[in-house]
């Protein structure tokens, strides 16, 4: 079976001013040290990392599926792999304002950087899913500007998760970086 085209890269420009999509997704929440904590040392921990920088394209994960999370340790687990991967610990661990702007402009250099191969550590974009028609509209046009960790909260009910599932699984061929989708089941 043949591969299909693969999508055209975006230019430099687009690249350099594209914004967090503020529209499809709401970024994470700060976490308290103790739940930080707490989460970083769960067994489920190395689990959910090495899904996130798997080289898939494109995955899927329910919690608490194999980790026997549910509830609020699924939700600060959920947190805190969010704030992990975009790189909101690294920018909170910079000390002044120069080195969160060195940090800024690295992570968009580096994201333009032709033949450089991600590392574990370079930022992800990173948010839960917005509620209601207006969200699965947002993501029904959500294009990632960098690999992206999608996290669908309970609230959202089963049907909007499995929409937002369904919409994300057809768009993911044209995405030039990866998409991870972590539905939180109740």
């Amino acid at each position: 079976m043949p591969m299909p085209p693969a999508p055209p890269q975006p230019s430099l420009l687009r690249v350099l001013s594209a914004r967090f999509d503020l529209r499809a997704l709401e970024p994470p929440q700060p976490l308290a040290e103790p739940a930080l904590q707490a989460a970083q040392a769960h067994a489920a921990w190395p689990g959910l990392l090495a899904w996130c920088h798997q080289p898939a394209r494109w995955a899927v994960r329910t919690l608490p599926g194999d980790t026997g999370l549910a509830g609020e340790a699924g939700t600060d687990l959920a947190h805190a792999l969010c704030l992990v991967v975009d790189g909101s610990l690294q920018l909170r661990a910079c000390r002044g304002a120069a080195a969160r702007l060195a940090l800024r402009l690295r992570t968009k250099i580096n994201d333009v950087a032709l033949g450089r191969p991600r590392q574990p550590a370079d930022p992800w974009d990173a948010g839960w899913l917005r509620p209601g028609r207006e969200g699965l509209q947002a993501l029904a046009q959500f294009t990632p500007r960098r690999p992206t960790l999608l996290v669908a909260g309970p609230a959202l009910g089963w049907a909007h998760q499995q929409e937002a599932e369904a919409l994300l699984r057809a768009r993911q061929a044209q995405a030039l970086q990866p998409l991870r989708l972590l539905l939180l089941q109740a």
